[in-house]
């Protein structure tokens, strides 16, 4: 079994295949888990309207992106406390497992994006043996 670093923490267990987490501004939450055929990745977008959420996959690289929008009550005359986090995200999963990109699927239900990303079925050459030659000083 390989590592899976999210962000400088390692946590063993996991097979080698994603390396890290970065961000970027506000942090949406990620979850991803492993099984044999798939990684599914899951992230917390509640409040947030999809259409404006990016999702790529380039160079082994997932890349989510968006912003959720602060709501702001003009007619408040003052906020006695603000926890929401709001602004512009940008959460790149670095994979180094061949991913079939062509089944990817990306789903939004109750404020979570889950993704399904597909292993690609590498095909592997069969190992042989490497004869070794004896060269004599004279052969040289």
């Amino acid at each position: 079994m390989g590592k899976i670093s999210i962000e400088g923490k390692v946590v063993r267990g996991g097979r080698a295949g994603i390396l890290r987490v970065q961000t970027v501004s506000f942090r949406p939450p990620v979850d991803i888990c492993e099984s044999v055929d798939k990684y599914e990745i899951f992230v917390e977008l509640p409040g947030i309207d999809i259409k404006g959420v990016d999702v790529t996959f380039r160079d082994r690289i997932l890349t989510i992106y968006g912003e959720k929008t602060q709501e702001i009550n003009e007619k408040v005359v003052r906020y006695h406390a603000m926890e929401c986090d709001f602004g512009k995200f940008e959460r790149r999963i670095f994979i180094t497992a061949p991913i079939d990109i062509e089944k990817t699927v990306a789903e939004y239900h109750l404020g979570v994006l889950s993704l399904t990303l597909y292993k690609r079925k590498e095909r592997r050459g069969r190992a042989f043996r490497v004869p070794i030659k004896h060269v004599s000083k004279e052969d040289k």
